[in-house]
């Protein structure tokens, strides 16, 4: 599967310490689809066997090919197979003997240079290196492709025969996307319109729905949209994360461990000082790729008018804090580079004879201005090298144990990585940049550069706070120490790090037998994943909660009743403001407060000012982000949310004129929330979308609307170069 990287943010990938895929949703996504599927006797058009599957996985990648450059009407080349794919075969004319042989013709030399020319009009429309869509539009591409594998897996000839009835093809009947619990519901609502048009793509591609208007529009026998052959997977984008990884320690717990009494593990699981033992509160510190979440709970176990006790009780979420944070393991990882790998390659580089070797590591792998072919090689370093070495360090300190003795190894970089890992541009790409400087020579040999494997000063950097993930779990401790909780689970593959789990059992006021790290947690065979009845990776702890929220919700799970229906999100915008380079809003800073209402049935609705008062109004001078925190707390990280730009026209109308106050020229705003839409499928969820409202005034004597400035959503962590200035993206490893 090939990954694509967007921009939306809350949703990265989980980290797992292999290559790293891209970060979805700076997110996103991290987010994750567990797609159930049921069986079904009726024939799929298309993919009765794993060849029409494949076909279908071909026409999305070849469609997506010809999405990057819609200008372009020849040269393109035919993507790769992906790994496990048949290759879709070219159909080409087969010559015919009795057909005589075409002529060569020679072409005059004018004819070559217009051939020339066309070829270089044609290479210059095609820009390799910039962005055709947005991203919002990739993550439409990357769900498709993830759509696409979910097909070709239940529908292999090795799974049909492991679950049986091996000539009925498998029909997706759902799709669930876990979200970080700090994502804003806007957000939501674009990932949900995202995945909807992915379903589309698929779906026409493969020849079960016809025309050209969306499937998911097809309601009803009367519907002028005509209903698809194969029928659409029901879709869920509600469920966050922490809750999911909840969701499997008290389906564990209940099911396996007390045979389904619910009553016996609140009151085993209870603290002593609390007198409702029928009641008890969850915590979960959620650390994946993109995010670091917490999500706190409580639980509450109803029983019927007629029933005082036994185990025939309904189990109530009620969430009680919920956040994320964009500081999780791509973030761990950058932090292992510069301080464990750079440092070999600087002590290499010294002993090489280089005079000043963090000069020439900020030219090849910092954020110096470079040409274009040395930016895709200061990537490639990146990739080839720094990351597979940070990867193997945090792998080998995954088995860290601090109360054993753990020797020290020397390795050079050709030992840990893999043969012919790295090649032979990069290779020059260094030796030439060592060789340039004033005194340079030949001869270095970037796998020769010799790596120190000490899993103790890893260890002692994490325990020291070294870790920018240090400051992130001092804030989620401070958050738990405010809740009675009578548990804290530790979810997410940095979970495993030995490091994390020892800062947090020293930051937070729980005795260790009640922070349970969901890494080696003993399930049973019922966990899909487990490796002798324990949890292996602690990332599919989101996979399977969300499979077990919807049985849950379906009622199909036996002597586990819970409620589902209870767990909506709520949203955490408190306090929107203009965001600093720090990601804080500070209280000069503030525009709005406590903009969440609630209305006599407890329904929140977002409400900026009272409707009879203006409002307050937002300077802008150039280039704003605004963005918003939960706690009103200066020092509490925000999350951006907005970026406010300027237009061509409104540039032109505000630089350079007069102002009637004497100061610098700026733009006066105000917003408004845009109101729900009620046809949506997802209209319940509170709105969150703000406008700019009509009435724009300035210091100046233009008058302004609402074409002069832009408001965008915006929910990258810097303003500056887009995604480009993400590390695993630029490759700007070394430290400032």
């Amino acid at each position: 599967m090939w990954s694509i990287r967007n921009g939306c943010t809350a949703s990265r990938s989980k980290a797992a310490w292999s290559l790293p895929k891209h970060r979805s949703a700076r997110k996103t996504s991290r987010s994750r689809v567990a797609g159930m599927m049921r069986f079904s006797g009726r024939p799929l058009r298309g993919s009765v066997s794993k060849p029409g599957v494949c076909l279908a996985v071909g026409v999305v990648l070849r469609v997506l090919q010809a999405c990057r450059a819609p200008n372009a009407t020849c040269g393109t080349k035919t993507p790769t197979p992906m790994a496990g794919a048949s290759t879709i075969p070219t159909c080409r004319p087969t010559a015919n003997p009795k057909r005589p042989p075409r002529r060569s013709r020679t072409r005059s030399p004018s004819s070559v240079r217009r051939s020339t020319s066309s070829r270089m009009k044609t290479t210059a429309c095609l820009p390799a290196f910039s962005p055709q869509y947005s991203r919002s539009s990739l993550m439409t591409f990357m769900l498709a492709e993830v759509l696409t594998q979910a097909l070709l897996q239940i529908n292999s000839p090795a799974q049909r025969t492991r679950m049986g009835h091996t000539q009925r093809p498998r029909q997706l009947s759902s799709i669930i996307l876990t979200v970080p619990p700090g994502m804003p519901q806007v957000e939501r609502s674009l990932l949900n319109d995202r995945l909807l048009q992915a379903l589309a793509l698929v779906w026409k591609c493969m020849g079960w729905h016809e025309g050209d208007l969306d499937p998911s529009k097809a309601k009803g026998l009367n519907s002028p949209v005509p209903a698809p052959r194969v029928p659409l997977p029901r879709i869920k984008v509600e469920w966050d994360e922490a809750t999911c990884g909840q969701l499997v320690y008290l389906y564990t717990e209940i099911r396996e461990n007390f045979a389904g009494h619910a009553q016996e593990f609140f009151d085993t699981l209870a603290r002593p000082d609390k007198a409702n033992r029928e009641h008890i509160t969850l915590a979960s510190i959620d650390i994946g790729g993109g995010t670091t979440d917490l999500v706190i709970t409580d639980y509450s176990l109803e029983r019927g008018a007629e029933q005082a006790s036994g185990s025939n009780v309904s189990i109530i979420p009620e969430q009680r804090f919920r956040d994320s944070f964009k500081v999780a393991g791509d973030d761990i990882l950058l932090d292992i580079i510069q301080r464990f790998v750079l440092p070999a390659l600087e002590q290499a580089l010294k002993d090489f004879g280089v005079v000043s070797p963090r000069s020439l590591l900020s030219r090849l792998c910092g954020d110096e201005s470079t040409s274009a072919q040395e930016a895709i090689l200061r990537q490639q370093l990146n990739l080839q090298v720094f990351v597979p070495l940070g990867l193997r360090l945090l792998k080998d300190y995954e088995t860290y144990d601090p109360e054993l003795p753990s020797p020290v190894h020397d390795y050079s970089f050709a030992d840990l990585l893999e043969k012919e890992a790295i090649s032979d541009r990069i290779r020059e790409y260094v030796a030439g940049g060592v060789r340039r400087i004033d005194g340079g020579r030949d001869g270095f040999e970037l796998g020769q550069v010799v790596l120190r494997i000490d899993l103790p000063a890893i260890h002692q950097a994490f325990l020291k706070g070294q870790i920018n993930l240090s400051k992130i779990l001092d804030a989620l401790c401070e958050v738990v120490f405010q809740y009675p909780c009578d548990a804290l689970l530790l979810t997410g593959r940095p979970s495993r790090l030995p490091g994390v789990q020892a800062y947090i059992r020293r930051k937070v006021p729980l005795p260790p037998g009640r922070i349970v790290p969901m890494n080696g947690y003993r399930t049973g065979g019922w966990y899909p994943f487990h490796r002798n009845g324990q949890i292996d990776d602690p990332k599919s702890t989101a996979a399977v909660g969300a499979m077990l929220c919807l049985l849950s919700e379906q009622r199909k799970v036996s002597n586990f009743y819970f409620s589902v229906g209870r767990l909506k999100p709520y949203s955490t915008m408190r306090h929107i403001g203009k965001l600093d380079e720090n990601n804080l809003v500070i209280d000069h800073d503030m525009l709005y407060r406590d903009v969440i209402k609630s209305d006599a049935q407890g329904n929140e609705f977002l409400q900026l000012h009272e409707p009879q008062l203006d409002g307050p109004q937002l300077r802008v001078l150039g280039k704003t982000r605004l963005g918003y925190r939960q706690l009103n707390a200066e020092r509490w990280v925000a999350a951006p949310l907005y970026l406010i730009e300027l237009t061509e026209r409104g540039t032109r109308k505000l630089v350079g004129k007069p102002t009637k106050d004497g100061k610098e020229a700026c733009l006066l705003l105000r917003f408004r929330v845009d109101g729900a839409d009620a046809d949506r499928g997802d209209a319940e969820i509170i709105a969150e979308t703000l406008v700019i409202d009509d009435n724009i005034e300035s210091n100046t004597g233009e008058s302004f609307d609402r074409k002069d400035v832009k408001l965008q959503l915006y929910t990258m962590l810097s303003a500056e170069g887009g995604a480009s200035n993400y590390w695993l993206d630029s490759g700007s490893v070394s430290p400032k």
